[in-house]
C-alpha cells in the first residue's frame, strides 16, 4: 500500500519504518524545516533506524515531503503523530494536532475510502472531537463509507521502538461501534492490509471503540508509573530494615503474577511520555468526576524520591569543611538507557540543583559525549555553564570527584572498574547508584542510601 505518515517526530519515522518493513511504500509530511536533522537525532537513539532511513530512502520507498495536498494525493492510507504538547503549566495543547486534522479533512474526497489511523497519545475523549472535526469541516463525506477514525496508540519503548512496532504483545484499534464489529468493514479490511505480516505472526489484535483503545494506552503508562513508584518506595525500606535488594527482586519478580524484568528502580520517572500521559491520565479521572488517587500519588511518590535524594547529596556536601572546588560525577543523563530522551529527565533536575549549589558537575553518557550531535539537545543553561562538563569515558568522569551519581542503568556501567573509579576520585567518596548497576561498591564507596 501507498501510506503517508503526518509527523514525522519520534513515533512518526519509526512508525514509517517499520511499514516499510511491512512491505509499503510511505510519503512522509513535515512542516518542521530542520527535519533532517531531527531525523539525525532520532536515528542515533534508536539501534539500527538510521540503516533503515537510509535503506529505503534509496530505494524509493521512503520520502519526505513538505507539501500537505502532494502528500495526501493517491495514498491508501493515512498515520497521523503529530503530538499533543504539554506546556509549562502542565496543560495540553492540542490546537497543532488538531489543526492538522482539519488540514487533513479538506482534502478527503468522497467516494475514495482513506481510513486515518491516530498514532498521537491523546487523553481520553479526544477522537470524539475529530469526528465533529471533520464532519464540520466536510459534511459531505459519510464515516465508514469515505473514510474512518482509527485510534491506534504505540506502545513503543524509547531505545527498542524499531523492535517494539516490529514484535508487539498485541496491536490495539479502536474504532467506531459498528466497524470493529463487522469483520467486513471498510477499516476492518484496511487494518488486515496494512497489518498483515503481524497476523501471520499471531500478534493479538484487539478492536475496541475508540474511548477504550484511548484508555488502554494511557491506562499502561499509569501502571508503570505505579509500579516504578513502589519499587522504589521498597528500596527505602530495604535501606532501613537490612534486606538484600536483589533477593527481594527475584523473590517477588519470581511470582507468576509479576516479571523480574519488570520490577524497575530508578531516580524518578521521565522522559517525553511516562510522567506526561501518567498525568493526562489522572487529568482525565478528574474531568469525569473519578479520584484516581493511587496513580496522583504515585506520581507525588516518584517526585518525592529525586527531592529525597537531592536532599541527602546536598548534605553531604555541606559536610564538608572546605565547600571549594567540590565536584560530582554524573553517569547517564537521558531518563533511560539507548534514549536521547532529555524531557523530565532526573539526571538534569539534579545537575541544575548541584550547579545551583556552586558543585562542578563532569557528566558521562554514551549519547552525549563532546562534540556529539546530541550535545545539542542539552538545555543551554545547563551547557553554557562553566561548572558543568561532558566527559569522553566513565573513568575521566570520576577524576578527582568527591561523589558518583549513577542516574542511568546503562548495561556498559556494569562492566566497569569500580576498584579503578575508586581510585580516580578523592579520599572516601560516595556513591548513590539509584538502579544498583555499579557492583563489589560497598567495602570501597560511602553509599548513600535512597
Amino acid at each position: 500500500m501507498h501510506i503517508a505518515v503526518c509527523g514525522t517526530g519520534y513515533t512518526g519515522i519509526i512508525t514509517a519504518v517499520v511499514l516499510c518493513e511491512f512491505g509499503h511504500s510511505l510519503s512522509c509530511f513535515d512542516i518542521d524545516p530542520e527535519l533532517s536533522e531531527s531525523l539525525k537525532a532520532i536515528g542515533l537513539s534508536e539501534p539500527g533506524l538510521e540503516e533503515l532511513i537510509t535503506r529505503y530512502v534509496n530505494s524509493k520507498k521512503l520520502c519526505f515531503m513538505s507539501n500537505l495536498r502532494e502528500t495526501l494525493n493517491s495514498v491508501e492510507s493515512v498515520f497521523i503523530t503529530v503530538p499533543s504538547k504539554e506546556r509549562p503549566n502542565l496543560d495540553i495543547n492540542s490546537s497543532p494536532f488538531f489543526k492538522l486534522f482539519f488540514d487533513i479533512s479538506t482534502h478527503l474526497q468522497r467516494g475514495k475510502y482513506l481510513p486515518l489511523f491516530v498514532r498521537t497519545t491523546v487523553p481520553v475523549g479526544t477522537t470524539s472531537t475529530l469526528v465533529n472535526i471533520v464532519a464540520q469541516a466536510r459534511p459531505d463525506l459519510e464515516i465508514g463509507v469515505d473514510y474512518d477514525i482509527i485510534t491506534n496508540p504505540n506502545f513503543m519503548r524509547e531505545g527498542s521502538a524499531v523492535h517494539d512496532l516490529m514484535s508487539p504483545d498485541r496491536v490495539v484499534f479502536g474504532l467506531p461501534q459498528m466497524s470493529f464489529q463487522d469483520v467486513n468493514s471498510n477499516a476492518r479490511k484496511a487494518i488486515d492490509s496494512i497489518f498483515l505480516p503481524l497476523k501471520n505472526l499471531n500478534i493479538p489484535f484487539l478492536y475496541t471503540n475508540h474511548e477504550t483503545a484511548e484508555l488502554i494506552k494511557n491506562a499502561t503508562m499509569g501502571l508503570v508509573t505505579v509500579k516504578m513508584a513502589y519499587m522504589n518506595e521498597l528500596e527505602k525500606l530495604c535501606n532501613c530494615i537490612g534486606v538484600e535488594l536483589k533477593s527481594l527482586l527475584k523473590g517477588i519478580g519470581s511470582d507468576r503474577r509479576v516479571s523480574e524484568s519488570s520490577l524497575m528502580l530508578s531516580a524518578s520517572i521521565g522522559g517525553s511520555s511516562l510522567p506526561r500521559i501518567s498525568r493526562l491520565l489522572v487529568e482525565a479521572g478528574k474531568n469525569f468526576g473519578v479520584d484516581l488517587s493511587i496513580l496522583s500519588e504515585a506520581l507525588i511518590s516518584n517526585n518525592k524520591r529525586l527531592q529525597s535524594l537531592l536532599t541527602k547529596i546536598s548534605s553531604y556536601f555541606k559536610s564538608f569543611a572546605n565547600s571549594h572546588n567540590l565536584k560530582a560525577s554524573i553517569f547517564g543523563l537521558s531518563f533511560k538507557p539507548f534514549s536521547d530522551d532529555l524531557v523530565e529527565s532526573p539526571s538534569l533536575y539534579m545537575i541544575r540543583s548541584l550547579l545551583q549549589d556552586k558543585i562542578k558537575v563532569s557528566v558521562y553518557d554514551p549519547y552525549f559525549l563532546p562534540k556529539s550531535f546530541n550535545v545539542k539537545r542539552i538545555p543551554e543553561d545547563v551547557i553554557s555553564n562553566n561548572d558543568f562538563s561532558l566527559s569522553s569515558s566513565a573513568y575521566n568522569c570520576v577524576n578527582q570527584s568527591n561523589i558518583l551519581i549513577v542516574m542511568t542503568d546503562w548495561p556498559q556501567f556494569r562492566s566497569l572498574d569500580t576498584s579503578k573509579i575508586h581510585d580516580l576520585m578523592c579520599n572516601n567518596p560516595a556513591l548513590f547508584d539509584c538502579s544498583h548497576v555499579l557492583k563489589n561498591c560497598d567495602k570501597t564507596f560511602q553509599r548513600i542510601a535512597a
